[in-house]
């Protein structure tokens, strides 16, 4: 699969699906880090792409600290 952020974002079920609440955006996180936990085969152009996904969806719902302490951006 080519390395874009569409095909990216498709791949972790991220593509137009934004969260519609905080509690979404926090499943959304979290169904990511499990995702990536049982493929452990990710480049780091996906984790740039995943991060800048989560920085912004951080931002929109408040959740920049704890995104950061969880390890989601």
């Amino acid at each position: 699969m080519k390395l874009t952020r569409d095909n990216t974002l498709k791949h972790y079920n991220l593509y137009n699906n934004l969260p519609e609440n905080k509690d979404k955006a926090r499943q959304q996180a979290i169904n990511y880090q499990k995702q990536v936990g049982v493929e452990q085969n990710i480049s780091y152009g996906e984790i740039a792409i995943i991060t800048n996904y989560f920085e912004k969806i951080a931002i929109q719902f408040d959740l920049i600290d704890e995104f950061k302490e969880n390890g989601i951006i």
